[in-house]
């Protein structure tokens, strides 16, 4: 019986210790980790404990179950006859269940239930059961809890938050979020940075001057008046004396009143303060002497009435003073004939009165039309730049200007084409010029212009032309020959002896009863007149364009274009860049029509409008005619 006790023992050793993990006393234990030698797995607790001691007895086997016998050579297999087998897989040596943790992988410890990697285990981060917060760090990183690549759990107050500290509202912080910082409730908060726990810092600054604004230790905004009659600003410059009351800030407005019933008065708030605006009603209107409907003069009858009384919506009375208005044109660049005023001009630049026909150059057109009881028609001109004669339907002209009216017809200076062209007997002819650019004397038909613009005739038939890019006036005498009256054929300014005369781009031409020649001498700002031989000066002081009426020595004109008058030589009317339309007389020079405005307005003559006015021309009654170039019109001046 003795000699089968030890095998019975070594045998329940062999099966509590088949798994690989072993545990020491006083560690949990199972069927896969087994206890070490000299303990046992205790079936209550599941806790290795010491093994009870036999005191020497000797255990015999249960009585049911046989003494098994060794076979030779099995002991030393199983350790009975000598030392145990150390090649055995399951042989332990006792050293091993010295290691504290035992049965863990290198590298891991054993924190009782597992092994655990201390250096990055969140759970076991440093030390077993050492877990990290997960709202303040994401990573256990060489035994130490951190925040992505902070190198440190995030501070209190703040969230880990996709590697990141950051506020998060609803989370650890103790007041409101400004960004991703917390700002603490209570003197971390100031009236910028206010706001009280789960919710996004808010600047309790409400942009209001007459209140005052404070963050309670509580983190809410409170908001106070200013006392009545602190100044402020109110943001307009249409008030003033601006004061709070009752939190708000006012002004007192400025006044616009013009004392005119019919007019809304509104301040614009330009310098000064209270500029004013005044917007005309819809019905008439008198201001300053003007009378206005619908914002503009009586359309109705714009030269002979005006309002009665200042404000009256009804009474009207006579009118005599000077007035435009317009006689044909819609003020639209086309070609459209019939009624005067639905008909449509592309750029007028000249007017020719032979008794009651008006007959227009279309600079822009390439025509020559007539104005006749109120209705336009085609004279000449097929309407495309070029040069051809023959029947005045398809004849070509290349921006015609000024015309004359002459026995068997109409001659109109050709500017582009370099030659003065007759309109007579339904026919377009050449009456002078050779057709090439230059400056030659002589025959009808071999001399040669430049760039000719304006025709005047004189009383015995001889014509005068202003050739713009040779710089001189040119005459052509009833048999045709051409000559030179005055300049040398180079652009200047000089007065004297004919021959030696300068003028600079000359443009149109008139003469007097008494043959004296009068030009716009448009590059000079001047009107320049041609008598007995020698050239002088009438109107303008100056070679820089400009604006002032008064003594005609010291008047200040503008790129002149057109030049008109009367059959006395007492008045010479000229148009200008100013947008106006100017007489020269008894040595002064004033305004008869415009008032320096660009635009399209018929009426009193000082208020009227014009667009780049052209040639101009006068009738038997003193009116005159303007061709209104830009507007594309026919303005009419009634003295």
């Amino acid at each position: 019986m003795r000699g089968a006790f030890p095998l019975v023992v070594v045998v329940s050793f062999l099966v509590s210790c088949t798994g690989l993990t072993v545990s020491p006393e006083g560690r949990p234990c199972d069927d896969e980790q087994p206890c070490g030698p000299g303990t046992v797995c205790d079936p209550k607790t599941k806790t290795c404990v010491k093994e009870p001691s036999t005191d020497g007895a000797v255990q015999d086997a249960p009585l049911d179950q046989p003494v098994r016998d060794v076979p030779a050579g099995e002991g030393d297999l199983l350790g009975i006859d000598g030392a145990p087998d150390t090649t055995s897989p399951d042989t332990l040596q006792p050293d091993q269940f010295l290691v504290p943790d035992a049965g863990c992988p290198v590298g891991y410890t054993n924190c009782g239930s597992a092994c655990a990697d201390i250096a990055t285990d969140t759970k076991h981060c440093g030390a077993c059961n050492n877990a990290c917060p997960a709202d303040a760090a994401d990573s256990c990183v060489a035994g130490k809890c951190v925040c992505g690549s902070t190198g440190a759990v995030c501070p209190a107050g703040l969230n880990c938050v996709q590697g990141a500290c950051a506020c998060v509202l609803g989370g650890r912080c103790n007041g409101c979020c400004n960004g991703p910082s917390c700002v603490p409730l209570g003197a971390g908060q100031s009236v910028s940075v206010c706001g009280q726990n789960g919710e996004v810092c808010k600047d309790c600054h409400d942009g209001n001057y007459c209140t005052e604004e404070t963050c309670t230790a509580a983190g809410a905004c409170v908001s106070t008046n200013r006392p009545d009659g602190t100044s402020c600003n109110d943001g307009t410059a249409c008030s003033h004396s601006d004061a709070c009351k009752a939190g708000v800030c006012a002004g007192t407005a400025y006044s616009c009143d013009d004392s005119l019933s019919c007019t809304s008065d509104t301040c614009t708030g330009d310098a000064p303060p209270n500029e004013c605006t005044y917007t005309l009603p819809s019905y008439r209107c008198l201001i300053n002497n003007v009378c206005y409907y619908n914002g503009e003069n009586n359309p109705a009858s714009p030269c002979t009435q005006v309002c009665s009384t200042s404000q009256s919506q009804t009474a009207w009375t006579a009118y005599s003073g000077p007035c435009v208005v317009t006689v044909a044109g819609d003020g639209t660049s086309g070609y459209v004939n019939g009624p005067a005023l639905s008909a449509r001009f592309n750029h007028p630049v000249s007017v020719l009165v032979d008794g009651t026909k008006v007959y227009i150059g279309e600079d822009g057109g390439d025509r020559i039309r007539l104005l006749e009881a109120g209705s336009v028609s085609l004279v000449a001109g097929l309407g495309v730049s070029g040069f051809l004669n023959g029947p005045v339907a398809t004849a070509q002209f290349d921006d015609p200007w000024g015309m004359v009216s002459v026995g068997s017809g109409i001659l109109v200076a050709d500017q582009d084409n370099h030659r003065i062209r007759l309109i007579a007997g339904g026919q377009v002819s050449t009456a002078v010029g050779s057709g090439t650019e230059g400056l030659v004397d002589g025959a009808a038909l071999s001399a040669q212009f430049s760039y000719p613009t304006g025709l005047a005739m004189d009383g015995s038939g001889n014509i005068y032309v202003g050739d713009r890019n040779n710089h001189s006036i040119r005459k052509i005498a009833t048999d045709g020959t051409v000559t030179t009256l005055a300049g040398d054929g180079t652009a200047g300014l000089q007065d004297g002896a004919a021959a030696q005369a300068r003028f600079n781009s000359p443009f149109h031409v008139a003469v007097d009863g008494s043959g004296n020649v009068y030009v716009a001498d448009r590059g000079n700002h001047r009107i320049r007149k041609i008598s007995a031989g020698q050239v002088s000066t009438i109107a303008g002081s100056g070679t820089t364009a400009g604006f002032l009426d008064g003594p005609a020595a010291t008047s200040v004109l503008s790129n002149p274009v057109g030049v008109a008058v009367n059959g006395a030589g007492t008045v010479v009317y000229f148009t200008d860049a100013n947008e106006r339309v100017r007489t020269i007389s008894a040595g002064t020079v004033s305004t008869l029509a415009g008032s320096g405005s660009t635009g399209l307005r018929d009426g009193m003559a000082s208020n009227a409008r014009f667009d780049s006015p052209a040639g101009l021309a006068l009738d038997s009654s003193g009116n005159v005619y303007v061709a209104d170039d830009d507007n594309h019109c026919i303005r009419l001046i009634k003295p």
